[in-house]
């Protein structure tokens, strides 16, 4: 056997961590509904002798939250923590929030009275959310003495992202959303430049694709007002375009310039890059 084997065998934290691993790089693009996945740890907490020991304060969840990583791992990170909770000699009471922070989904879990996070199962789960790009915080790093509160943050990438998709060809739209079918987007269309501020003001989207071939305006001037307004001149615009002119582009303010027909893996890649510049 490997060293890593070995390591696993006598390590259930380490084979759990690299179950979940391989779970999540076995099905990229599977995502959460936070939301159902807090509601089915809460169900479990109240199915087990040692879910008496919580006591379950002010909970506070949004309508609706999806996350960048599979369900199963995410529901593994919330009871780790939990159960850390439920041990303790004295009851703990939880006060539980999520919501979206920038490009973050983040659930925020404040225990009081505090108590020692073991560092091994801390470094667990934050090995697990690193595995598209989530992290674990402590506050403070050792937790707190008995009679404060521990704070923990777990932040994974919120998927609703929303791309404005700008072009008069509906086939291409549907192309478009075959190609973020499983990923962090969905699309919003308008098939012309007239009134497109007005639907930006609505839909409030992360990034805007733009076709240059617009019916009726100037996709080249449409691009320069996107540009010059300072209501719109910090969504990222990618223009995907039979007129390819990528200097051009990135002059009056595009992100990124790309050709039609456009394949799936550069599509998503402008779209990430777009979002998470380097």
């Amino acid at each position: 056997r490997s060293g890593g084997e070995e390591q696993a065998l006598v390590n259930p934290d380490l084979q759990l961590k690299n179950d979940l691993m391989a779970l999540q790089e076995s099905a990229p693009g599977v995502i959460s509904d936070v939301i159902q996945v807090i509601r089915s740890v809460m169900a479990l907490v109240e199915r087990i002798p040692a879910g008496k020991n919580l006591i379950v304060g002010d909970v506070q969840l949004p309508e609706s939250l999806r996350a960048a990583l599979h369900p199963s791992a995410l529901r593994q990170v919330l009871w780790m923590i939990i159960h850390e909770a439920i041990q303790q000699p004295v009851p703990e009471r939880m006060v539980l929030r999520c919501g979206v922070e920038g490009s973050k989904a983040v659930i925020h879990l404040d225990f009081t009275p505090g108590f020692d996070f073991p560092k091994a199962r801390q470094q667990t789960i934050a090995e697990i959310l690193e595995v598209q790009s989530g992290t674990l915080a402590l506050d403070p790093g050792e937790g707190r003495p008995v009679g404060e509160q521990v704070s923990l943050r777990v932040e994974m990438l919120n998927v609703n992202r929303t791309v404005l998709v700008v072009d008069d060809n509906p086939d291409i739209v549907h192309l478009y959303q075959r190609y973020l079918v499983s990923t962090p987007y969905h699309i919003v269309h308008i098939s012309k430049g007239q009134g497109l501020f007005e639907q930006i003001e609505q839909v409030r989207p992360d990034v805007i694709v733009l076709d240059i071939m617009l019916p009726d305006v100037d996709g080249w001037d449409l691009l320069t007002q996107l540009f010059e307004s300072p209501r719109t001149r910090d969504i990222p615009v990618i223009v995907c375009s039979v007129v390819s002119d990528p200097d051009l582009a990135l002059a009056l303010g595009a992100k990124i310039s790309l050709p039609k027909p456009v394949q799936r893996p550069d599509f998503i890649r402008a779209l990430d890059q777009a979002l998470n510049p380097a």
